[in-house]
């Protein structure tokens, strides 16, 4: 025990207190979550730069958005973590495919209300900014949309 108080990332060398989990390697290597996401960064802007397709990246990088926003977003919906609860119970592909689907969908919706907020914050045009506001609600009535689509899924199942 007194060897994981000590833990530190092999790479960035911040104590795990600092960066929280450490996942460890052989013979006492660990690294953070923080280097984890810098080398997956590194690793697609280097297959960018190999590729003859300049979207390729791009797609990657939303892929990669979407599905690290999805794994997690069960634990931040209520509703999507009791489909997946449920879902692991009943082991059907059916509604392991409507959870993923609905993960995603909600991954997207917060990545686009994030850039939203972004956007709004660095623009001062009332114009611009009303448009901002029109689309940050469309994107909220989405959202509203699929918790209603995650509570009928809860109902057919139950």
């Amino acid at each position: 025990m007194s060897k994981h108080q000590n833990a530190y990332c092999s790479f960035c060398k911040k104590s795990f207190k600092e960066v929280g989990p450490l996942v460890e390697g052989p013979e006492e290597v660990n690294i953070c979550g923080e280097c984890i996401e810098l080398c997956q960064s590194i690793v697609l802007q280097e297959n960018f730069r190999r590729s003859n397709d300049p979207n390729s990246y791009f797609e990657e990088r939303i892929h990669y958005l979407v599905d690290s926003v999805g794994s997690e977003i069960h634990t931040i919906n209520p509703r999507l973590h009791e489909l997946a609860r449920k879902a692991v119970e009943s082991r059907q592909p059916s509604l392991f495919s409507s959870i993923s689907d609905l993960c995603e969908s909600t991954a997207l919706l917060r990545i686009i209300a994030g850039i939203l907020e972004r956007i709004k914050a660095k623009n001062s045009d009332p114009d611009k900014l009303a448009l901002l506001e029109q689309v940050t609600s469309q994107v909220a009535r989405l959202k509203t949309e699929i918790d209603a689509e995650a509570d009928r899924t809860l109902k057919e199942i139950d």
